[in-house]
């Protein structure tokens, strides 16, 4: 699944990423993330949310960091350091396994993140590892062609091809839209809303 024409991602490439344009641009990405998973419509009041992957702001709760809300990041030192997040971000690294135990989350998100591993489905496995059952996973996956790969975005991917790494899980909703993270003709991505059985 790995292309290997491309980089890997690396701290670096992120990092100036957020530099350069992502601290500019703010929070807007997570009201939209909100938005397309129509997050309102479920509870998360007294229920445990890990947003692995979550960047500088804390994720897509970035505006209500209540207790049960985990911000996850592979770069959380650099982000704590960066004071935008309300609360601590936790260290963690989706493909060399979290650090929490089995049936953890009540709640996971995980957007703009899970494409940038070296093995998609081994971030997929630990999302389903570290999720309690009937718990509801939240997935933001870019959708590239091979002209598209990047540094950051290495995997070509379709959505049947992300539909083949979900068997573990019930699918609640699998929608292709616009990849409106970049604002790049073209760009496609998929958006899961997964049920863990």
């Amino acid at each position: 699944m790995k292309n290997k024409k491309y980089c890997p991602w690396n701290r670096g490439h992120e990092l100036k990423y957020w530099n350069k344009n992502g601290i500019r641009k703010g929070t807007d990405i997570y009201n939209k993330y909100a938005q397309v998973f129509k997050m309102k419509d479920y509870d998360f009041e007294g229920k445990i949310v890990g947003d692995i992957g979550c960047g500088p702001f804390g994720g897509v709760f970035y505006n209500n960091m209540s207790s049960n809300v985990i911000p996850i990041d592979i770069l959380a030192d650099d982000y704590n350091e960066m004071g935008h997040c309300a609360k601590k971000i936790i260290m963690g690294d989706l493909y060399k396994g979290l650090s929490f135990e089995e049936n953890y989350f009540d709640y996971v998100i995980c957007t703009n993140a899970i494409d940038h591993i070296p093995d998609i489905q081994t971030g997929f496995d630990e999302i389903f590892r570290v999720l309690k059952s009937e718990g509801i996973a939240f997935i933001h996956v870019h959708l590239r062609r091979e002209d598209q790969l990047s540094k950051g975005h290495i995997h070509q991917l379709d959505l049947n091809t992300v539909r083949s790494m979900i068997g573990k899980f019930n699918s609640t909703s699998i929608e292709e839209d616009v990849d409106w993270v970049n604002n790049e003709d073209g760009r496609k991505a998929a958006y899961l809303i997964l049920r863990k059985p």
